[in-house]
């Protein structure tokens, strides 16, 4: 797939553009993978769609790509608000490294002290 065929499709008047997200996130996906030249999830185990997260307490988070240790992925369909989303996309990924005691009030220093030190640990 060529950037051109990729906005052509996805991008507004597209075939695609309109499907809402259950219909559009995977395939969205797939072909941003196949522009990309990298390997689709399912690939390997930790590397799938539609990951289910128990996160704080009982607080389920969802994640329509996950890798663990690396990201967690939440598409919406274009106009669709995403801040509800991105906050549970936050617990999702937070639940991903680890953090059992992460909460929308954790200080952005200690959010980027422990991505500092996750960073070192993988660059180690």
């Amino acid at each position: 797939m060529t950037p051109q065929e990729f906005i052509s499709k996805w991008g507004p008047g597209g075939p695609s553009y309109d499907l809402n997200e259950r219909q559009g996130a995977q395939p969205h996906f797939i072909d941003l993978c196949q522009l990309l030249g990298v390997p689709l999830p399912g690939s390997d185990g930790d590397y799938i769609f539609e990951q289910d997260t128990l996160v704080l307490g009982e607080a389920r988070g969802y994640a329509d790509v996950f890798c663990r240790d690396r990201f967690a992925w939440e598409n919406k369909a274009p106009g669709r608000n995403l801040d509800a989303a991105l906050k549970a996309l936050d617990l999702t990924v937070a639940h991903a490294y680890g953090w059992a005691d992460y909460t929308a009030a954790m200080p952005d220093e200690e959010i980027l002290k422990r991505l500092l030190a996750l960073n070192l640990e993988r660059a180690a």
